[in-house]
């Protein structure tokens, strides 16, 4: 019996790129993962690969916003709850992740935290 594998992935826009490179390494060493956790970016990017996208596809795709791109993703709002609605953005992401936790072919577990209870 082997041991689990955990991935744990981390918060900053720049490191969802290295975690895009620690998941292609971990695919060409095949080496499988039991479970993601993430927060921030970390979550995003462990539920896009949790949902089973293939790695190659999210890695173009990611290499393909340019900054022009992701300007236009950005849908600014008035600060109720932050700068950016998120509109534009869920939709772009929409496409890559299932609805529920458990359609995804590994299990993720997100981290957050409600700073109003801090």
């Amino acid at each position: 019996m082997r041991p689990k594998v955990g991935l744990i992935l981390g918060g900053g826009a720049a490191r969802g790129y290295a975690h895009l490179g620690v998941l292609k390494k971990l695919e060409e060493k095949n080496i499988p993962i039991d479970f993601i956790i993430g927060t921030s970016i970390g979550a995003l990017i462990g539920a896009i690969y949790a949902s089973g996208n293939d790695l190659e596809k999210i890695i173009k795709d990611v290499r393909d916003i340019n900054f022009l791109k992701l300007i236009k993703m950005l849908d600014l709002n008035i600060p109720q709850r932050g700068f950016i609605k998120g509109d534009k953005i869920e939709k772009f992401l929409s496409s890559y992740m299932k609805k529920d936790f458990d359609e995804l072919k590994i299990p993720l577990y997100a981290i957050a935290t409600d700073i109003k209870q801090i």
